[in-house]
C-alpha cells in the first residue's frame, strides 16, 4: 500500500504509472477509507521527520557558501591587481576596489540574504509557509543557531563594500559554519518523537501494515496469520553520525517484534528500491533451479521504500 499512496500522490508530471497509482488508491478508499487515511498521514509524517526544515535550509546556505571561497579568491586579486595601478590616486585605487568586491559578492550575498528574512520569517511565524511544513522544536533551536551565524557573515560581507572588514574575516565566519555543521556531523544525537510528530507518537495498537513485510493476502487464513501491524513507534529517534545523518526509528508491531528503519532524507532511493527488486528475482531464479538450490546461493537484501516521488 505505500508504493501505490506516495505514486499516486506523486507532484512530477502525470505519467501512465502515476495513473495506474491514483486508480488503485481510489479502489482501496472505496473499500479501505480509513486504512488509506492513516497510511497517508503516517507517509507525510515520516517524510517530515527524515528532513526536517532546518536540515533543508542549511543544505540551500551550504550551497551558497560553498561559492564564496572562489568570490574572496577574485577579491584578493583584484585588490592587488587595483593597488598596482601607479596612475590611481589612493582615494581612487579604494573607490575601485570597493566597486570591484560588491560586483563579485552581491551574487551570493542577495541569496543569502533572502536565505537570512526566509529564517528571521519562519522563527517569527512558528511555522514554516516556504517548505509546507511544520517546525519542530529542534528546528527552532538550529535556526536561531543559523540566523546568529547567517547575520555575522553577511554584515562582514557588506562590510567589505567599504573595507571595513577583510576576507580573512569573512574566512573566520566561514570557518564558525564549518565548525557548526562538524560538530553537528561527528555527534550522535537522539531526538524525541513527541517532539517531531506528536501524531506520530500518540499511534498506538493501527491497523496499518508494517512497511516493507510481506504480508500475503489478508483476505486468506494464511495471509491474516501473517498480517503485522504497527502496534506503536519507540519514541527515540537515534541520529547517526554519518554524512547524511540518517535517522533510525524503531517500530512495534502486533507479533510482537520490534522492527528498526532508517530514515533518508538526503538521498533518492529510488535507485537502492530497483536493486533490491532486482535482488528479489535473482533469488527466486536461483532458488527455482535444482542445481543451485541444494547450496542456497542468496544476497541479502532489505526492503527500500521511498516516501516521496524524488
Amino acid at each position: 500500500i505505500y508504493p501505490i499512496i506516495v505514486g499516486a500522490n506523486c507532484e512530477a508530471q502525470e505519467t501512465p504509472q502515476q495513473l495506474v497509482y491514483r486508480q488503485l488508491k481510489a479502489s482501496l478508499s472505496e473499500n479501505y477509507a480509513e486504512l488509506v487515511e492513516d497510511v497517508s498521514s503516517i507517509i507525510i509524517e515520516l517524510r517530515s521527520i527524515s528532513l526536517l526544515v532546518s536540515e533543508k535550509l542549511m543544505i540551500e546556505i551550504s550551497r551558497l557558501l560553498q561559492l564564496l571561497p572562489k568570490h574572496l579568491h577574485f577579491i584578493r586579486r583584484e585588490t592587488k591587481l587595483t593597488f598596482n595601478m601607479d596612475h590611481l590616486s589612493e582615494q581612487e585605487k579604494k573607490q575601485t576596489i570597493c566597486e570591484k568586491i560588491e560586483t563579485i559578492i552581491k551574487p551570493v550575498l542577495i541569496p543569502l540574504e533572502k536565505k537570512y528574512t526566509q529564517i528571521v520569517d519562519t522563527i517569527s511565524a512558528a511555522s514554516n509557509v516556504s517548505f509546507g511544513q511544520k517546525l519542530t522544536p529542534i528546528d527552532e533551536i538550529v535556526l536561531i543557531e543559523i540566523h546568529d551565524l547567517l547575520s555575522h557573515l553577511i554584515d562582514t560581507l557588506k562590510q567589505l563594500y567599504t573595507l571595513k572588514s577583510t576576507t580573512e574575516d569573512v574566512d573566520k565566519c566561514l570557518h564558525q559554519f564549518e565548525e557548526n555543521q562538524k560538530l553537528k556531523k561527528t555527534t550522535t544525537n537522539l531526538m524525541s518523537l513527541s517532539d517531531l510528530s506528536p501524531l506520530l507518537a500518540r499511534s498506538v495498537k493501527t491497523f496499518v501494515p508494517m512497511p516493507g513485510i510481506d504480508h500475503g493476502t489478508v483476505h486468506s487464513h494464511e495471509g491474516l496469520k501473517n498480517f503485522v501491524s504497527i502496534r506503536a513507534f519507540n519514541n527515540k529517534i537515534l541520529v547517526l553520525p554519518s554524512k547524511t545523518r540518517p535517522k533510525k526509528l524503531d517500530l512495534s508491531g502486533s507479533d510482537g517484534k520490534r522492527y528498526s528503519y532508517l530514515l533518508k532524507g538526503h538521498e533518492d532511493l529510488h535507485l537502492d528500491e530497483r536493486i533490491m527488486q532486482f535482488l528479489s528475482i535473482a533469488n527466486k531464479f536461483l532458488l527455482s533451479d535444482s542445481r543451485s538450490y541444494s547450496r542456497r546461493p542468496t544476497a541479502r537484501k532489505s526492503a527500500v521504500i521511498p516516501l516521496g516521488d524524488r
